[in-house]
This record gives C-alpha cells, sequence and structure tokens, in this order.
C-alpha cells in the first residue's frame, strides 16, 4: 500500500506517461523490454503498484540471504538455482497449473546486455501452459512505460517472435545502445 502510493507519487511528478490497463487476467507472463539497466526492475515494480498488479520474478538463489530474502520474496521474487535450471521451464508451467492467479515477469532479452536473439524460454512457457503473454515496455525514448499489446502464443514461434518485435522495434532502453530486437 506505501509503496503503491509512493509509486504514484513519484510516477505522476516525473516526465513518465503511463500507458495501458491492468490485463483481465488471472494468469500470464508479463514480457517486459527494453531491459538494459536495474532501474528498469525499479520502475517496473512501480508501474505494475500503481496498477494493483502482483507480479513475480525469478533472480538467482544466491541473492536470498538474509535480510535481502525476506525483502526480495515480499516483491514477488522466485529463487532459481542456475547451476540446475534445465528443468525450470516445466518447474514455472507447473507452478502456473498449480496457481489460481499468477503473473511472471519475464525479460526475453535475459541480460542487460546487447544480444542478436531473445530466449524461447517464455513463449515455451506460456504455450505449455496455456496462458497468454502481455507486452510491457520502459521506452525511454518516449518517456512512456506501460502495458501493451496480448498474444496467446501459438506452435509457430518465428511468428509469434515477429509480432513481439514488430510491437517492441524502436524503443529505447535506459543504456542507449543496449537493446536489440535482434533485427
Amino acid at each position: 500500500m506505501l509503496f503503491r502510493l509512493f509509486s504514484q507519487m513519484y510516477l505522476r511528478s516525473s516526465s513518465w506517461e503511463l500507458v495501458g490497463e491492468r490485463p483481465d487476467l488471472k494468469k500470464y507472463i508479463f514480457i517486459m523490454a527494453p531491459h538494459t539497466s536495474q532501474t528498469d526492475f525499479v520502475m517496473g515494480k512501480m508501474f505494475s503498484s500503481t496498477k494493483r498488479i502482483r507480479t513475480h520474478f525469478l533472480i538467482k538463489k544466491e541473492s536470498f540471504w538474509f535480510p535481502l530474502g525476506i525483502i526480495l520474496k515480499l516483491l514477488g521474487g522466485i529463487p532459481v538455482d542456475r547451476s540446475n535450471n534445465k528443468n525450470l521451464a516445466r518447474q514455472l508451467v507447473e507452478r502456473f497449473n498449480k496457481s489460481d492467479e499468477l503473473v511472471l515477469v519475464i525479460t526475453p532479452e535475459g541480460t542487460r546486455k546487447i544480444v542478436k536473439r531473445w530466449k524461447r524460454g517464455f513463449h515455451h512457457i506460456a504455450r505449455a501452459a496455456n496462458i497468454p503473454i502481455v507486452f510491457a515496455y520502459v521506452d525511454y525514448k518516449t518517456r512512456k512505460m506501460g502495458i501493451g499489446d496480448t498474444l496467446y502464443p501459438t506452435d509457430d514461434y518465428q511468428a509469434d517472435l515477429e509480432i513481439i518485435k514488430d510491437f517492441y522495434r524502436g524503443m529505447e532502453g535506459r543504456n542507449r545502445g543496449l537493446f536489440s530486437v535482434g533485427d
């Protein structure tokens, strides 16, 4: 509650335009791009808080030391063992299947560095769990952050990826030159 009030006050007083409404969905994957700075996490959390969306995110298990671990869990952190993440997608599908409500934020770039190819896990998880992918963004070029299109993934990853790339094409991250849709 206090974080939501702080977020609303900060975002109203800043030069950011908030776009989009909370999806009328109980379970989905939020893909977040561009992701070029750790500030993106804070901005995304503030935005989702103003929209009253309880989001979860993946973070390496090594970050869950006391007392930081308590804070990360309160923020929606899900610890990931990176040395044994071969079954991560399957575990996340099971988590979606067992949950009545779950919003998982994934950055398809997978890093804050420039990449030529986005990771496919978000698409695989959404397809296997039969849930949609909702596009979220923080565009520093236009100073807009928000919620965009919703995609129900198909068996054609490349066609779905082109739709996603078209949405994000032209956006800019906080650190210029580090965002690419992989063209």
